[in-house]
Order: C-alpha cells, then sequence, then structure tokens
C-alpha cells in the first residue's frame, strides 16, 4: 500500500530505498511490533537457529525502519523497547528490546543517527547499549548529514559521555568514522559507484587518511580530535551541497 494523505514524507537517504513503494506508516506501525514479537517467540522457544523465517524478520525490520521518520522511531520505541529496560522486565521484554537496539543502527539513516543520539543524551540507553548504537551505526550509513555530523560532534562533547571513557572513546571513533564517510562522498556523485580517485586508502585524500588513520582512543583520539573538527568544518559546505534530498 502507498503513503496515505496526511502521513510523513518518506526519509529515504539510502539511494537503493528509492526502488521500494512509499511507505504506509499506520501499517507499519501495526507491523513492526508484531515482527519483533515473532522473533522474541522464536528466540525463547529456541526455534531460531532452524527457523528460516527469522532472518527474513529481521531484514524486513531493518528495512522498515530505514525510511521511517523519527517520530515514528520514537513510538516503536516506546511501544517495543522502553519495557524491557524495567528491572520487572519480563525475559520476552528483555529480548524485544535487544532485538530492537541490535536492529536500529543497522537501519543507517540520518533520521536514525539522530534518534540514536536522543536515546543517549535522554539516558534512555544504558552505557554498553549506547556504546553498542554508536560503533555499529556508522558502518551502515550510506551518506551522514551535516545535520548528524553537528549533532555527534555535540554528544562527543557532552558531559555526561565525556565522563563515560568507553563511551566517549566510541563517540569519538564514530563521529570520526562518519566525518570520513562524509568526506569521501562529497568528492562522488551521492548513489554512484566510487570512480577510485577518492577513496579512504588514496593518499591523496588527506583529510579522510588523517581520519582513518589508526589511533588508540583513548590516547591518540583525544589529540587528533580537534583536527577532525577542523577538516569536518572546513569541508562542511561541500558536505551540504552533496547531500542526498
Amino acid at each position: 500500500q502507498g503513503q496515505q494523505a496526511g502521513q510523513p514524507q518518506p526519509i529515504m537517504d539510502i539511494p537503493m530505498m528509492h526502488i521500494f513503494e512509499a511507505p504506509n506508516y499506520k501499517e507499519w506501525a501495526k507491523n513492526l511490533p508484531l515482527l519483533f514479537e515473532k522473533v522474541a517467540d522464536q528466540v525463547i522457544s529456541g526455534e531460531v537457529s532452524t527457523s528460516k523465517n527469522t532472518m527474513i524478520r529481521i531484514v524486513e525490520a531493518v528495512r522498515q525502519m530505514s525510511v521511517l521518520p523519527r517520530q515514528v522511531l520514537e513510538a516503536m520505541y516506546k511501544e517495543i523497547a522502553q519495557e524491557g529496560r524495567s528491572q520487572q522486565a519480563t525475559p520476552k521484554e528483555q529480548i524485544k528490546r535487544k532485538l530492537f537496539l541490535e536492529t536500529l543502527p543497522q537501519a543507517g539513516t540520518n533520521q536514525v543517527a539522530k534518534f540514536i543520539k536522543q536515546l543517549i543524551q535522554a539516558n534512555l540507553v544504558s552505557q554498553s547499549e549506547a556504546e553498542n548504537l554508536v560503533q555499529i551505526l556508522p558502518q551502515n550509513m550510506f551518506l551522514p548529514d551535516t545535520e548528524t555530523l553537528d549533532s555527534y560532534l555535540e554528544l562527543a562533547e557532552n558531559p555526561r559521555v565525556k565522563d563515560k571513557e568507553t563511551l566517549f572513546s566510541s563517540t569519538l571513533l564514530s563521529f570520526a568514522k562518519m566525518v570520513q564517510k562524509a568526506c569521501v562522498r562529497a568528492d562522488q556523485n551521492p548513489g554512484e559507484l566510487p570512480n577510485g580517485k577518492y577513496t579512504p586508502q588514496n593518499k591523496r585524500n588527506l583529510p579522510a587518511q588523517m581520519i582513518v588513520k589508526p589511533a588508540d582512543p583513548r590516547s591518540e583520539m583525544i589529540h587528533i580530535i580537534p583536527q577532525m573538527q577542523q577538516v569536518y568544518r572546513q569541508k562542511r559546505d561541500v558536505i551540504q551541497q552533496q547531500q542526498v534530498h
């Protein structure tokens, strides 16, 4: 079914998602919780390893999340994952929360990235959950936009994050990887295959080289973050012009 009148416009910053029909948010709001219910039941029953439908359901959940706006993601979190945080949560509620938080960063959109930042800032996820979210997110993003990059720089500078050493390191690395991806993509046409000239491995692409240079996140990353900030701010306007609309 197509998009209905009065629903939010679909957010499709992953090019291949344009081949699918416009999402019906009302329908998906009912469908996503059911997907997680079914997978949680399979986990509890021990049928995950033998079920051919489990992976299909997870892939479908990722696909649906990848076109949902933030307000719908918020509603899905409340319905699927919020109860699993309580100490009185049932095993099924805990499993649904874990499944939701494992699936969320794999969607890899700017809407998802901003929602993850919102969860961390609002203290709606534990430290280990937050670390997992920011570690998985960058590798699944196609093109971070400048609003996302700004928000993760802000998150890295948040005193609550800085107070947690491993979360701080993970957030810095996440920001660095997103800047690297955005800098590289800014020299390409979004949606096109890499042209081989401006890849992170190319020594002529100095901004990318600076950011992807191996570093211990507990030591060297602290010293190169001003450099990353400078590179990002220099490239910000170029990245913004190349964003997928």
